[in-house]
């Protein structure tokens, strides 16, 4: 496919692939003076500097509101989506006793699906013990939930019972990774920021620790998961394994 392009968020310099399906992208380029010399997230109409609440979403905001690529996506610099097969690599190989080589990342020609009629493409889904608001509880405060609640309540009463379903379930797309087309893309983020700038404004998150003050990183991928269970009557759905690099 050739209007494919995947953009890879990262802070740091690292390795990137030789697939010019990537492209890597520097996050909160607003906030520092390091220059990485790659596509940067601060040009154009941006959200750079609130990064460090939003983690890689001031990328997918970036890519939402400056391309237009056919078919776009946002990965990490650690985090890919595997071939679209790849499992059948893990399962040991009984002619040689050995284990085969294991999954490798995507590449341009591996993303069969968008011929098929899937329109986007999601992480996996982790399967937990407990439902996603007792993870999200342990993990960092059920109370955040209780304002996201609201504000869609608000925003977009019409996903009140998807929220419900999916933090009540035990399964969960990480990562806030995605591939989709253009216009799919466009209309997932057309509901989410908004839902997440209301909350931005709300005084919650402020006294949390760095790490914490991530939340709307956080509270977004579990918000991808409840877009998708709504809209699955109308956006076919894939989902890929993520291929973690060292």
């Amino acid at each position: 496919m050739s209007d494919l392009r995947i953009y890879v968020a990262t802070h740091k310099p690292f390795k990137a692939p030789v697939d010019t399906l990537y492209t890597p992208i520097q996050v909160g380029a607003a906030l520092t003076t390091e220059n990485l010399r790659y596509c940067r997230d601060d040009s154009g109409d941006n959200i750079s500097y609130l990064n460090k609440n939003f983690c890689e979403l001031t990328a997918l905001y970036w890519i939402w509101k400056n391309t237009h690529h056919a078919i776009t996506g946002l990965v990490h610099y650690r985090r890919y989506f595997g071939q679209r097969w790849h499992w059948t690599d893990q399962f040991w190989n009984e002619e040689r006793s050995e284990a085969v080589t294991g999954p490798r990342i995507a590449s341009r020609d591996d993303f069969a699906e968008f011929s098929d009629g899937v329109d986007l493409i999601a992480a996996y889904p982790n399967h937990i013990s407990v439902s996603l608001l007792e993870d999200y509880a342990v993990m960092h405060g059920a109370w955040d939930m209780y304002l996201v609640r609201e504000v869609i309540a608000q925003e977009a009463p019409q996903y009140l019972s998807a929220f419900d379903f999916v933090m009540n379930g035990k399964a969960l797309s990480l990562c806030n990774m995605v591939v989709a087309r253009k216009e799919v893309l466009d209309r997932y983020c057309a509901w989410l920021f908004p839902i997440l700038f209301k909350l931005q404004k709300m005084p919650f998150y402020k006294a949390y620790d760095d790490y914490q003050k991530r939340a709307f990183g956080f509270i977004s991928e579990r918000l991808l998961n409840v877009w998708i269970c709504y809209n699955r009557g109308t956006v076919c759905v894939a989902s890929r394994e993520i291929v973690g690099i060292s």
